[in-house]
């Protein structure tokens, strides 16, 4: 945007903006709101969610009057698949939390290998369930495979294994995306 463009706009009544990146970026939300700061937006509009197509899009997500949160976790411990929680600094990295489940959905983080649940601080797979999760996909049976079902629920499985890892915080099942 052009400086003469930015003096016109005016976010000031943007309470929701949405992000449902993968990954959500902390720096990406610092420089946004830093840049249209003068614009009249605010830090706390950020609402940070997952969502996947399969699950009618909105899959978690955290308060609308709740700002984002931001974790700081060990750099080393992600490349072993582990989420340790850190201090700020030198080899840590942010994780932006993409808040909770809805209504009836389930997410389960689960082992790629070994198709088990992973325990609290693992990365894992995203397995969604629940009433919003479509049973399969309308003339793309070859898709079928990314979906495990039975006579009453669908289980989506995030098959985009290496664009991003994922993990679960257990106190409040809080996903969060990184690179």
């Amino acid at each position: 945007m052009t400086p003469e463009q930015l003096s016109s706009l005016d976010l000031s009544s943007w309470e929701v903006a949405f992000n449902g990146a993968e990954p959500v970026r902390a720096q990406t939300m610092k420089l946004f709101a830093s840049y249209f700061a003068p614009c009249g937006f605010r830090r706390e509009a950020f609402y940070p969610c997952y969502g996947m197509a399969e699950a009618t899009l909105f899959v978690s997500g955290g308060l609308k009057t709740a700002s984002p949160v931001l974790c700081q976790v060990e750099g080393a411990a992600l490349e072993e698949n582990r989420v340790v929680a850190a201090e700020s600094g030198e080899g840590s990295k942010t994780i932006v939390g993409c808040g909770r489940t809805w209504l009836d959905q389930k997410i389960a983080i689960v082992d790629r290998e070994f198709l088990t649940q992973c325990p609290p601080g693992k990365v894992g797979e995203i397995w969604v369930s629940g009433s919003s999760v479509a049973g399969g996909y309308w003339n793309r049976p070859e898709q079928q495979s990314k979906m495990i079902t039975n006579s009453t629920k669908a289980v989506c499985r995030s098959h985009d294994h290496n664009s991003f890892d994922r993990y679960i915080d257990s106190t409040e099942i809080c996903l969060g995306f990184w690179n």
